[in-house]
């Protein structure tokens, strides 16, 4: 038997426009024949017991009035058609129809790339352009040109966007002309409804709003520093896949440049429960434009002044450029200055250097050499002039601004030495002779009774280490006008013997260098190194300061002793960008010489660089590998400050080529490592950077290690900070507050966001009793260049994501004619679900009525005394 229903309440071509609701839909079922002998039976049995039935009374009652026939015959008919009722099971069921609506999901690159011109310019400057940006161009797609109108008839749109993650930002819903109202469909039922609730497939996103006044400046803004466009399309098809999604429209350049590829997508599109079809919308120009652009600018936040001095000692500024259809044209980079407290127009031009761009297009450096001329800070701006005749495809990349504060301070190194090695002998002399330095010595090798027989050139000759650290012994006897600091800068330990220090001296060592941002350089050496290396926890504090984990295999074993001939160091990547190792004049010589140099005889072993440090060179002789790469340069971040390593006393020979390499070798280093206690001086706080350059768009975490006038750490509540930006206007127009750390007493931190590309100055205000203290350091803010390697469409990409998934490629002019008729079809799906199934004729009153009719037909027979 089959089952036939009758649905009472709304007819089945209204279903799609009830989007977005639910219906209730009551069922009758009846269990019918299936097949044409079927039918017979049942027709032919109901009529022949109907006919029989009529037939026999008629007889029976001949001798009786018609209505007594008319009685008998009705009861029996009751009876046979009550039992025709069973036999044909009616059953009610009560369903629930849900609606859901068709979705359509429209995504938009949010990737700096976005900031582009839509158009690249024309190839000379006289002719008119329109810089309209990708990202502008895709508002006005969206916004402007009515499509989300048209689209809304069938679809409820949902907004996302991505660069390096995917975010929902808006659900427009289904236009309410095809939403419906689905009342007048429920006219005549007189049992409530079900209320309407969500449908599973229907966004629950509170962003439910008017395309007309959504806000798509704030949320299309071109923010992200990575476009991972094959992993956001696979994400948004998995996670919002479904019978109902009509499809995806991507608004994008195709630069995708991390995360997943296109393949990624395009099989998730392809395995998705309903294949989903794709159309692209490409932005950008699919030419490549001419651009020339200054990828990062490099020099020293604070340098050395000494009042007095003819010569000072120079800084360099280094410029890195990249360039695209301008091979071979000459283009030029300026250097300009003005007082940090003056307006860039102010700027005055001091150096200029005619460049010719290479032919391969390759990155170009440009090091210009300066002198501090007073004290004071100082901003310095690097600009970049295109060929002439040549319009630049952008111009806000072609200046970086950067601020160097010129401080009339000079630098107290301590020398700490186990021995007076030729190292130590030469830095030592070189150090005391430049004005800028004030260079105190321990010779550990020389005795209390044997000082006055000694001549160290330094300003002071210590027998220990000093008991007030880092308190120079010498500090209560300088005058109050000196530039000579009263405590130290940077400790330079030549092979010392650590054992000498008594365990609160290395605990205070430690802990100089992590809070108070001191600068110390550890030579590794023949004689007292293995010791550090071996597991004495005594000296467990000066080995945590060690950017390498030392081998335990001691230097003077006959292997090492037997080195005949010098190894060349091998420079890292992070060494041919060290400051501390570009000892000549320009870059081309520094590499000459490094090239040319033939190298060190030995390096003290090491087993392997620590997690945080940077390795700037290593030792290549293949026997000296046995534990690890032996590390001959490298740096660590220990806390505030700063920790080189040199593995090898040997650096001294580069003397044999020219002595200013070895001087500048070590007055860089020097400066580097001390460069975090110039800025704090002999202050009472420091500001503590994690680095201090920055891509646009990253949080930037601010932390102050400071002390109250006692010299005990702050406690007080917070400390106001102002940061201002490139513009020189506050990031914090209301002003901000570094709270305290509940950790680390004395710490305060805080955050802010890098919004634009520049050089930042944040300042800290410290309370004091009688006057307050200012802190300030500098910050640049660069775009990544992994937006702006290559700046063109990359419409096969686009083409390929949309032909393999059945859509179309698009340009931003046809999106408000083709987008729709792509589109056309809606992907509404109504479903029923049962909810109840009750059977009609089980009920005691249909027992009853049949029992009863079999009784009073049987009475009355009994009474008429028929057989």
């Amino acid at each position: 038997m089959s089952t036939f229903a009758v649905m009472n309440l709304v007819p089945p071509s209204d279903w799609l426009l009830l989007a977005q609701s639910e219906t209730a839909i009551r069922l009758i079922e009846w269990s019918l024949p299936e097949t044409p002998l079927g039918w017979t039976l049942l027709v032919g049995g109901a009529a022949l017991m109907i006919a029989f039935t009529v037939w026999m009374y008629l007889r029976d009652t001949v001798e009786h009035p018609p209505w007594v026939t008319f009685i008998l015959t009705t009861l029996r008919l009751a009876v046979i058609v009550g039992l025709l009722l069973v036999l044909l099971n009616p059953q009610e069921r009560v369903q629930r129809v849900v609606t859901r609506p068709s979705r359509m999901a429209i995504l938009v690159d949010t990737s700096l790339s976005m900031a582009d011109p839509q158009n690249a310019p024309p190839t000379t400057p006289d002719e008119s352009w329109d810089p309209q940006s990708r990202a502008q161009a895709a508002q006005a797609a969206l916004r402007d040109s009515g499509v989300l109108d048209e689209l809304r008839k069938l679809h409820n749109i949902s907004l996302f966007t991505f660069d390096g993650q995917l975010v929902e930002q808006a659900v427009f819903p289904q236009d309410s002309v095809l939403t419906g109202d689905s009342e007048d469909s429920d006219e005549g039922d007189d049992e409530s409804e079900p209320e309407a609730q969500p449908s599973a497939d229907e966004s629950s996103s509170p962003n439910q709003l008017d395309p007309k006044t959504f806000k798509w400046n704030e949320v299309l803004q071109p923010v992200g520093r990575e476009t991972r466009l094959g992993e956001a399309l696979a994400e948004l098809i998995r996670t919002q896949g479904g019978n109902t999604l009509a499809g995806v429209a991507v608004f994008s350049d195709g630069g995708l440049n991390a995360g997943v590829g296109e393949d990624a997508a395009i099989a998730a599109a392809s395995r998705s429960e309903k294949p989903i079809r794709v159309a692209t919308v490409g932005l950008g120009d699919v030419t490549e434009p001419a651009n020339l652009m200054l990828t990062q600018v490099r020099a020293p936040s604070d340098v050395r002044y000494t009042v007095g001095r003819e010569k000072q000692d120079p800084f360099d500024i280094t410029a890195y450029l990249q360039a695209t259809g301008m091979e071979g044209k000459q283009a030029v980079v300026k250097l300009l200055r003005h007082p940090a407290d003056t307006e860039e127009s102010t700027a005055a031009e001091i150096d200029s250097v005619p460049l010719r761009l290479p032919e391969d297009g390759s990155a170009v450096e440009v090091r210009f050499t300066e002198e501090p001329d007073t004290a004071g800070r100082f901003r310095y701006v690097v600009r970049v002039e295109p060929p002439a005749g040549i319009r630049d495809y952008r111009d806000d990349d072609n200046e970086k601004d950067l601020a160097i504060n010129f401080v009339s301070r000079n630098t107290s190194v301590l020398i700490i030495a186990g021995g007076p090695m030729r190292d130590y002998r030469f830095s030592r002399n070189m150090l005391h002779r430049t004005p800028t330095f004030d260079v105190d010595v321990w010779l550990q090798t020389v005795s209390p009774s044997e000082v006055s027989m000694v001549s160290q050139d330094s300003s002071d000759l210590l027998t220990e280490f000093p008991r007030q650290f880092p308190l120079r012994p010498i500090s209560d006897r300088l005058p109050e006008t000196t530039d000579s600091p009263k405590t130290y800068d940077v400790v330079i330990a030549f092979d010392p013997d650590w054992t000498e220090l008594a365990p609160e001296d290395l605990e205070h060592l430690s802990d100089w260098v992590r809070r108070q941002r001191g600068g110390l350089i550890l030579v590794a050496g023949d004689i007292n190194t293995p010791t550090v290396a071996d597991d004495d926890p005594a000296l467990e504090p000066v080995r945590d300061l060690y950017p390498v984990v030392l081998s335990r295999r001691i230097l003077l074993d006959p292997a090492s002793l037997a080195a005949e001939q010098p190894w060349p160091i091998g420079l890292t990547d992070a060494g041919r960008q060290s400051g501390y190792l570009q000892i000549a004049e320009s870059a081309d010589e520094t590499s000459q010489f490094w090239n040319a140099f033939p190298g060190f005889y030995r390096v003290y072993p090491t087993r392997k660089p620590k997690d945080l440090a940077t390795v700037q060179a290593v030792f290549t002789d293949p026997s000296a590998q046995s534990d690890g790469i032996p590390v001959l340069f490298a740096t660590q971040q220990f806390g505030g400050g700063q920790v080189l390593y040199i593995g090898s006393p040997e650096v001294w020979r580069t003397r044999a080529y020219e002595e200013e390499y070895f001087n500048r070798f070590w007055v860089k280093a020097v400066n580097e490592v001390g460069r975090g206690r110039l800025q704090q001086g002999d202050g009472r706080a420091v500001i503590l950077m994690d680095r201090t350059d920055f891509v646009i768009g990253e949080t930037v975490r601010v932390r102050v290690q400071a002390n109250d006038e006692s010299g005990r750490p702050l406690t007080t509540g917070s400390l106001p900070m102002t940061v201002l930006n490139p513009a020189g206007r506050s990031v914090f127009p209301e002003g901000a507050e570094l709270l305290p750390d509940p950790v680390n007493i004395g710490q305060f931190s805080g955050t802010f966001r890098a919004a634009v590309p520049g050089g930042y100055e944040i300042s800290v205000e410290l309370p004091g009793a009688e006057t307050s203290e200012s802190l300030s350091t500098n910050i640049d803010v660069a775009v990544p260049q992994l937006e702006r390697m290559n700046p063109r469409q990359n419409r096969t990409l686009l083409t390929q994501i949309a032909e393999e998934t059945s859509g179309e490629y698009l340009t931003v002019e046809q999106v408000q004619t083709r987008l729709p008729e792509i589109f056309s079809t809606s992907a509404a799906e109504a479903t029923r679900i049962d909810e109840d199934l009750r059977t009609l004729w089980d009920r005691m009153w249909l027992l009853y009525a049949v029992l009863g009719c079999l009784s009073a037909e049987w009475l009355m027979r009994k009474l008429l005394k028929l057989a």
